[in-house]
């Protein structure tokens, strides 16, 4: 019950959190002026900021090009820069936090499901950095949305990034307080496999939902991370809420995103292909990913209505 309790308190420290992004934008840029009010002597040390995060950097008198992105001087570019490569980099560490969660055997036949909700959640926010152009693909820096954006949304996207790491962060904690107490049994501390305890079909749609998540991190250096479990399923589910909850704030900070979005679930669905994986992955995103939901529902009928069709040519 003590470590429900503080799992509990985590929990609604992040929700707070992240109820207040929305309200307190503004005010947090003002707070945190310095990052985007820099003085000439501050831009002049960019190039040796840049190339420490691994990022190249060129200037010229109409835009500003940091290693990733082209921005329009008009729009505050050192500061808005400097929180962009620092959005980027956040992003590509909340993706990466997915890849270290491993699953305790008590969940049991639950796991499949339960691995397929988490491999979602990573698919659902990757998409939403691929939309605003956070991913990989950096050839056309008009598709970088964020640079149009005012800076507010940027500092607040990267707060509720921070807010996914953290509830990652206090999982993990509540994970070795539970595999420090006395009188675990070994069996309890048992992990399970996905490429043993997976059917066919749940593993080939946890290995493209992981796939597609990769490719859309960027080349940002990754934190050192070791592998932790969770071992029980309630703070699983309230893990799996809270991260949903969050990837929606990140979506309406960027309306604007939203149609990119639905056509990134289209090419999800093509890509994923298996009907199977399809059925399986529409019960898994019905109540975390509406959007990819209506993307999997819209295939399956086109499909359905398709084969329909033939089967009655076939009969006339």
């Amino acid at each position: 019950m003590r470590m429900a309790g503080l799992w509990q308190s985590e929990r609604c420290s992040a929700r707070q959190t992240s109820g207040r992004l929305k309200a307190h934008a503004a005010d947090g840029a003002t707070r945190s002026g310095s990052a985007f009010r820099m003085s000439s002597n501050e831009n002049a040390s960019l190039p040796t900021l840049f190339r420490t995060r691994g990022l190249s950097f060129c200037d010229s008198s109409s835009c500003i090009i940091v290693g990733l992105f082209s921005l329009p001087l008009t729009m505050e570019p050192a500061g808005l820069a400097l929180g962009i490569v620092a959005l980027a980099g956040t992003f590509n560490n909340a993706i990466d936090c997915f890849e270290y969660i491993r699953l305790g055997r008590a969940f049991g036949t639950n796991f499949q499901t339960s691995l397929l909700k988490l491999d979602n959640a990573r698919l659902r926010l990757s998409r939403w950095g691929e939309s605003i152009g956070l991913n990989s693909d950096f050839s056309n820096a008009h598709n970088v949305r964020l640079a149009t954006g005012p800076p507010e949304d940027v500092a607040a996207a990267e707060r509720v990034l921070s807010q996914i790491m953290d509830l990652f962060a206090n999982a993990e904690g509540v994970s070795n307080k539970y595999k420090n107490r006395s009188g675990e049994v070994e069996w309890n501390l048992a992990t399970l496999d996905s490429t043993t305890d997976m059917e066919p079909v749940g593993q080939l749609l946890h290995e493209r939902m992981r796939s597609l998540s990769i490719k859309r991190q960027n080349s940002t250096p990754l934190r050192q991370k070791l592998q932790w479990a969770l071992y029980e399923e309630k703070h699983f589910k309230m893990l799996i809420e809270d991260i949903t909850d969050l990837v929606s704030d990140l979506v309406q900070l960027f309306p604007a995103a939203r149609e990119e979005q639905r056509r990134l679930c289209r090419t999800e669905v093509s890509e994923i292909s298996s009907r199977d994986c399809l059925r399986a992955l529409k019960d898994i995103a019905a109540w975390q990913d509406k959007e990819l939901n209506r993307a999997v529902v819209e295939t399956l009928q086109s499909e359905a209505s398709s084969f329909m069709s033939m089967r009655t040519l076939g009969q006339s």
